[in-house]
């Protein structure tokens, strides 16, 4: 998330004279990077500011400028607050009538809720100063009210919400969950139908006037005639907000601060300092009460810590009194007793500070990192065997991966999802699939428990390309109850070659691992459109399976922790016997013998035999080569043609 904040708002707050780049500078050494200054028209200059996920405080002015108090000190540059408005701020007198009525049913959705009802004067219009705050910070001027809440919005980091009081009968405001499959027309004219467990608010007709936390409703637009208007400052559980923005994809500026978690505490500032800019700038006159719901009011937690233990993680011998000054400089609050620092956490700093690692983090980044020496770590052996197991899984799959793309597959990367048809396609029950809450689409609502499905997608957007064949190593999903699902990883294969092709890539792989007993079993009742299929078998445990489709297109899929239980890094060395007498004998295959059955029935048959290597077919011919080492080194070959034709009534093919 990046935020645009002109250096002339920052002025406004702060007190410094250094330049716009060496700010920049400064701020990106220590804090958050500043990626672009932008000199405006005008002469501004606007900063670019990446926000870290979890420092979502410091996506605003006062944000930003909390960190400077902290990081210009530390490049000797003089700063000081002009006002702190977070922590010095004013109240106003409101109106006495009992105008709003907002009834809350769901605990956990509401931390904090600010609202009051206001007449404003629909002629005024908004400063060019703050229209052009509002379009260097990429937003346009709209009309006062709704200008003041994006002001709010980036001076605070507060969303702020106007609601026209007169579209909503007697002030009448139900916040709640939603039910599914309701609906709701936004601010941008956007319909959408929601999944359930959404916070909306509703007026007392049960209409929908707010995608609360996301988007404001159609219902209670302010419009250039609104006269009367509901200043509403809310602070709404971030985690629901996130799960309606990830099942609807409706996306606004304050559901990326309502969903990377605003605190309860900044929306009272934030509500006074709109309520004085509505009476600056709108005409603005509070006719009602305030109403403010604050369930869970912020206890600032305190973080144990001693002075010693920061320096030897950090590696660096900072005086205690220097510790304080920095964390006092960010906001915290500090009680030394003897070597022992006692940090109170700040509420603008609630959702990233929970343990002393964080303290040791914050003093590091302002002490500077550039400033850390070097000294490495002394070394210390000591054998991880789960590190190693790690180390060969790696070295297994790599090799793997270079022998599969040297012999000319290529890998591919499918997603890890796949939807109905494909599962209906491999004859997959849905039962026995984890179905995803929020899908990118209805085609990816499954984690998939094969990779076929995904192969055959990619050969069907391929299908101009006549000779195919790919690969993937990559994990199936195996659900479990009340838990997450198995992840197991996988090695697939699908090509446009023969079923006999695919078995000699797996027969091929099985000797670069020095594989010592791989088989190939026959599988009774194929499923839908799979026409041949058959076990991979290694060491003699199901390991995965080889089949052809309908469409003629071969596949293969195998348990990857098959194969790296049975490498052996060490082959199996036999003795040279002497020079093996080599013959090729091609038989017709009558749909009854298995390869197995007839390369067994030959080798215990014939103790001459070393091995048997598949050569190849065409049609029904079948090639076979065979290693032998017969005595005084004549050929057995006429005796094994005689043993397929009379014993197996096999028809040989005569070359």
């Amino acid at each position: 998330m990046n935020i645009l904040i002109p250096y002339s708002e920052l002025k406004k707050h702060i007190k410094t004279s250094i330049s716009a780049s060496e700010f920049a500078r400064c701020l990106t050494l220590s804090g958050p990077s500043v990626e672009h200054v932008v000199r405006t028209e005008d002469g501004d200059e606007v900063f670019d500011i990446e926000i870290t996920s979890n420092r979502i405080d410091t996506a605003s002015v006062v944000g930003i400028a909390q960190e400077a108090m902290a990081i210009l000190p530390r490049f000797n540059h003089e700063i000081a607050w002009i006002k702190n408005i977070l922590r010095d701020y004013s109240k106003s007198q409101l109106g006495e009538q009992s105008l709003l009525s907002i009834d809350i049913k769901d605990e956990g959705i509401v931390n904090r809720l600010i609202a009051v009802v206001c007449d404003i004067d629909p002629t005024k219009t908004t400063p060019v100063e703050i229209q052009s705050a509002l379009e260097k910070a990429g937003m346009r001027s709209i009309s006062p009210a709704v200008d003041i809440s994006n002001y709010v919005r980036l001076v605070f980091g507060q969303p702020v919400h106007m609601f026209d009081y007169d579209t909503i009968p007697g002030g009448n405001m139900v916040i709640r969950l939603s039910q599914k499959d309701e609906k709701i027309q936004v601010l941008d004219g956007k319909h959408y139908v929601l999944p359930g467990g959404d916070i909306v608010i509703e007026d007392k007709q049960g209409n929908l006037i707010d995608l609360a936390g996301i988007m404001g409703g159609k219902l209670s637009q302010v419009t250039a005639g609104t006269k009367r208007i509901i200043l509403f400052v809310p602070v709404f559980d971030k985690l629901h907000i996130r799960a309606t923005s990830m099942k609807t994809g409706a996306r606004s500026d304050s559901s990326l601060y309502f969903e990377k978690g605003v605190d309860s505490e900044r929306a009272e500032p934030a509500f006074w300092y709109a309520y004085d800019l509505m009476k600056q700038i709108a005409g603005g006159v509070a006719v009602s009460k305030a109403f403010d719901y604050y369930p869970h009011v912020y206890q600032a937690p305190k973080i144990t810590i001693t002075g010693h233990y920061i320096r030897s993680r950090i590696g660096e011998d900072i005086s205690t009194p220097h510790m304080i000054t920095i964390l006092e400089s960010l906001g915290f609050s500090v009680e030394l007793h003897g070597d022992e620092l006692q940090v109170t956490v700040p509420f603008w700093r609630q959702y990233d500070m929970f343990e002393k690692a964080d303290v040791v983090e914050e003093v590091a980044r302002i002490y500077g990192y550039d400033r850390i020496g070097e000294t490495l770590s002394p070394f210390a052996f000591k054998e991880d065997r789960e590190v190693l197991a790690f180390d060969e899984r790696y070295r297994v799959i790599r090799m793997i991966k270079e022998h599969l793309r040297s012999s000319g597959l290529y890998e591919v990367y499918t997603y890890s999802m796949y939807g109905k048809k494909d599962m209906e396609f491999m004859g997959l029950k849905i039962t026995d699939h984890l179905e995803i809450t929020n899908p990118l689409s209805t085609d990816l609502a499954y984690l998939r428990r094969s990779l076929i499905p995904s192969h055959h997608a990619v050969f069907i957007v391929s299908s101009q390309i006549k000779e195919l064949s790919i690969f993937e190593c990559a994990n199936v999903y195996i659900p479990r109850e009340e838990d997450l699902p198995i992840e197991e990883p996988h090695l697939s294969f699908m090509s446009s070659r023969s079923f006999d092709v695919m078995k000699g890539i797996i027969q091929n792989l099985a000797t670069l691992l020095h594989v010592r007993n791989l088989e190939f079993v026959p599988m009774k009742q194929p499923v839908r459109w799979v026409s041949v299929r058959a076990a991979v078998r290694i060491n003699g445990n199901i390991a995965g399976e080889v089949g052809m489709l309908t469409d003629r297109r071969s596949y293969a899929d195998v348990l990857l922790s098959s194969l790296i239980e049975a490498y052996d890094p060490t082959p199996l060395l036999n003795p040279v016997k002497g020079t093996p007498v080599i013959e090729d004998i091609t038989y017709m295959f009558d749909g009854k013998r298995t390869w197995n059955d007839i390369t067994e029935h030959l080798a215990k048959k014939f103790k001459e035999i070393d091995r048997i290597e598949y050569r190849g077919s065409f049609e029904s011919a079948i090639t076979m080569r065979i290693y032998s080492y017969p005595k005084a080194g004549t050929s057995i070959l006429p005796q094994m043609v005689t043993e397929l034709e009379k014993t197996l009534k096999l028809k040989i093919k005569k070359l």
